[in-house]
């Protein structure tokens, strides 16, 4: 018996339940259909504003008592009508099986209902719970949010340190450029180039030039980033929690240090034989970009080709914070 035959049995052994609220629509963009729960239902006011600002932009946002009421969501592809009858079975569980018109064209139809919560503990056997809070000034907001979108954007800048392999450290500057290290096989990898964030589409891209790569920015406040690369659809989402200033200054040293080495074994420049003059070198030969010159506080990076006082015999880079204190590229058993 396929799933569908066996959803749609259990149904008819459950108990109706009538919306007391609902509302259809049709939209063309079809890539909106994205914001339509994976789960089937919004179970918060937050996930409610997110899909309503944009599937119903020029209509109040309706009151809804969350501790006693949910929305149940349904989708179908093209501009079609939609319709479903929830039931409620004798095990809490809130079924529906989505249907629809069958006229072709672009875009999506929608149909969102409003129905009490009582006696539900799962919604098609998923679990009926919100989506966790953060600070209230999650990336997850309407395109024409214009001031919140400049906030947003000032969140990005500094340092994030991501958490797992391969994903990497990053450094977002407020004029618009980045720096990216530690990341891919071996956590070697380093670049850095342009970002800018797109707004056409939710969740909001982070496109980068230079790279070139685009993610969906997943999460964003305070103190968490998760991105999700747009290249793969299975892609897993990065997360990545807020630097300090010496992270933001490590994080730059450590792209000097990786373009020196990557100069160092460049037969071009005599491999295993030479290191680059200065680190301006660097930038005239491509390898790095100007803005990578510079510390957290505008001050050129210092360097020094001999190495001398380090066990690895290497060029030293470092600066200086404002107190008085060196961040470089020695470990202290480099010393």
């Amino acid at each position: 018996m396929s799933t569908f035959i066996l959803l749609f049995a259990t149904l008819l052994a459950a108990t109706p339940v009538e919306p007391t609220a609902r509302w259809q629509g049709m939209i063309k963009d079809v890539s909106l259909r994205k914001l339509a729960p994976e789960e089937g239902f919004l179970a918060d006011a937050k996930s409610l504003e997110t899909v309503w600002k944009v599937w119903r932009p020029e209509e109040e946002i309706p009151t809804v008592d969350f501790s006693k009421e949910i929305i149940l969501v349904g989708v179908v592809p093209g501009p079609n009508r939609v319709g479903f009858q929830p039931s409620l079975d004798e095990k809490g569980d809130l079924k529906f099986v989505v249907l629809g018109t069958l006229v072709d064209g672009p875009g999506f139809g929608y149909l969102l209902l409003k129905v009490s919560r009582e006696g539900v503990k799962t919604v098609n056997l998923k679990p009926l719970r919100a989506r966790p809070a953060d600070d209230g000034k999650d990336a997850r907001v309407s395109a024409s949010g214009t001031g919140k979108l400049a906030a947003l954007e000032q969140k990005l800048v500094g340092a994030w340190i991501g958490h797992g392999p391969c994903v990497g450290n990053w450094v977002f500057q407020s004029d618009g450029t980045f720096h990216h290290a530690d990341y891919g096989p071996g956590a070697g990898a380093f670049e850095t180039g342009r970002w800018k964030i797109e707004w056409n589409e939710l969740p909001p891209t982070l496109v980068l030039t230079g790279s070139p790569s685009k993610f969906y920015v997943v999460r964003l406040n305070d103190q968490h980033l998760n991105l999700r690369w747009i290249g793969d659809i299975d892609a897993r989402v990065e997360e990545h929690e807020r630097g300090t200033e010496k992270d933001d200054v490590s994080i730059r040293i450590r792209i000097l240090d990786s373009a020196v080495s990557r100069f160092h074994g460049n037969t071009k420049y005599g491999a295993g034989k030479t290191f680059p003059p200065d680190l301006k070198t660097l930038v005239d030969i491509g390898i790095l970009r100007e803005e990578s010159l510079l510390d957290l506080w505008g001050k050129e990076f210092k360097y020094d080709v001999s190495g001398k006082g380090n066990k690895r015999n290497q060029p030293h880079i470092w600066t200086e914070t404002p107190d008085k204190k060196v961040i470089d590229n020695w470990s202290d058993s480099d010393k």
